[in-house]
């Protein structure tokens, strides 16, 4: 099976259970591993125009994420879920993302806390 990762994706966004947490930005690190239905055209064809374009995922991910706010890992996670699977739904026949927030409010948790989601189809 071919599979696409993309690790730690870095987004900055407003993220918190409170309103005071939510008004400065996040770091929040997005683990992305696409799995691939059949062999990837570019495979065979080396041609950029037959890849999964990752850097128009991201920067959608990106863009779109940075002008919302969310109390919850859970609540970001659906959000990207529904911006990047209408873009790899022909191509991919499973999606595994974990979010990690990476600094969290909560003594003794120096790694922060993550939040992963996964589906087949």
């Amino acid at each position: 099976m071919y599979s696409l990762h993309l690790p730690e994706i870095a987004l900055w966004i407003n993220i918190g259970s409170t309103q005071d947490e939510r008004r400065t930005k996040q770091l929040i690190n997005v683990d992305l591993t696409v799995k691939f239905k059949d062999e990837p055209l570019a495979c065979e064809t080396d041609e950029i125009n037959d890849v999964l374009n990752f850097k128009n995922i991201v920067d959608l991910m990106s863009k779109k994420l940075s002008e919302m706010e969310f109390r919850t890992m859970e609540k970001l996670t659906k959000e990207i879920v529904m911006l990047i699977e209408p873009k790899i739904s022909k191509v991919a026949c499973a999606l595994c993302l974990k979010v990690t927030k990476v600094k969290v409010p909560v003594a003794n948790m120096a790694c922060g806390a993550s939040f992963i989601y996964s589906k087949e189809w």
